[in-house]
């Protein structure tokens, strides 16, 4: 498959919407576990699956995360696509801990670098904005190197914090 597609390259990307469609049928691809040879040593998902679960457990322990509620398990008419071996379905709430913003108090927000730097949702995937923020917060709201930052303001962005 791979072959098929770097051989009508400069063809698919000429096309009209050529980049676009190209770019979908990558995803695709990659999604599938169609774009590369699945490696049959590698961890089965669900192994890895139940070491996320037992760290987030272990940091509900810890009081570092808030319990959450038990999902659905996924139902077969949920599964748009039959998995490579070795692959398993999962809801993003079984491998993420997600949660909403924290609404600062704007007296504590101020350009003078005092308090921590503040994400507010329309600087996410945008270069530091200068605003700092001086005041209580939970501090589960600290962003933390390898998180990432969803953010619907109209836009829809996403970024990964890398330091």
């Amino acid at each position: 498959m791979t072959a098929l597609l770097t051989d009508n390259l400069p063809l698919l990307a000429g096309a009209p919407n050529g980049i676009k469609k190209l770019r979908e049928l990558i995803l695709e691809l990659a999604v599938r576990g169609k774009l590369l040879a699945q490696n049959s040593d590698d961890e089965p998902a669900c192994q890895l699956l139940k070491r996320i679960a037992k760290e987030k457990a272990q940091l509900v322990a810890e009081g570092e995360i808030r319990k959450q509620k038990p999902l659905p398990q996924i139902a077969e008419e949920e599964q748009p696509f039959e998995l490579p071996p070795g692959w398993a379905w999962a809801r993003l709430a079984d491998i993420a801990f997600s949660q909403a913003g924290f609404a600062f108090k704007s007296n504590g927000f101020n350009q003078a670098g005092l308090g921590l730097p503040l994400i507010r949702i329309r600087d996410v995937g945008q270069p530091f904005s200068g605003t700092y923020y001086e005041g209580d917060y939970r501090p589960e709201f600290l962003v933390r190197r390898g998180d990432y930052l969803i953010s619907m303001d109209g836009e829809f962005r996403v970024a990964a914090c890398y330091s």
